[in-house]
């Protein structure tokens, strides 16, 4: 990609909806701003690699990589080290805005409430994690 001055980058995760409803409603003119966006870039579905439930989503829409990469497949793992099960924490992931924004062209990012997304650190641009969040990692509202 050839990354030039202006050139910006939206990801909007919509969790829990239906896309063909979200598709219909896009048409009929129900959502005129995503039709705008969606107009000027692309519409791209992130799966659950494991079919069962949908875990291993958010995981694969923060990094850009599917589940058999950054090997979560479920909101629930093993833990070897206490041989338990442990819920999903975000530890170990590297969302694609910290690339974003690490790079040569150093992009101003914004990242607004990312289910189970990280805080990084950006130092350039903003960081809101867990506001309104329905599943929580911290248990309060970061910035």
């Amino acid at each position: 990609m050839n990354r030039g001055e202006g050139t910006r980058v939206l990801a909007v995760g919509i969790d829990a909806a239906e896309p063909a409803f979200v598709r219909e409603l896009i048409e009929r003119g129900e959502m005129p701003v995503l039709k705008g966006l969606l107009g000027r870039g692309a519409w791209l579905r992130v799966e659950s690699g494991a079919r069962v439930g949908s875990g291993s989503v958010w995981p694969t829409f923060v990094t850009g990589t599917d589940a058999a990469e950054h090997g979560i497949y479920g909101e629930w793992g093993w833990r070897p080290e206490t041989m338990s099960l442990g819920r999903y924490s975000g530890e170990g992931l590297r969302p694609f805005w910290e690339t974003l924004a690490a790079g040569a062209d150093g992009l101003l990012v914004g990242v607004l409430d990312v289910p189970f997304g990280p805080l990084v650190g950006l130092t350039r641009g903003f960081e809101i994690s867990e506001w309104g969040a329905h599943d929580t990692l911290e248990g309060r509202t970061e910035f």
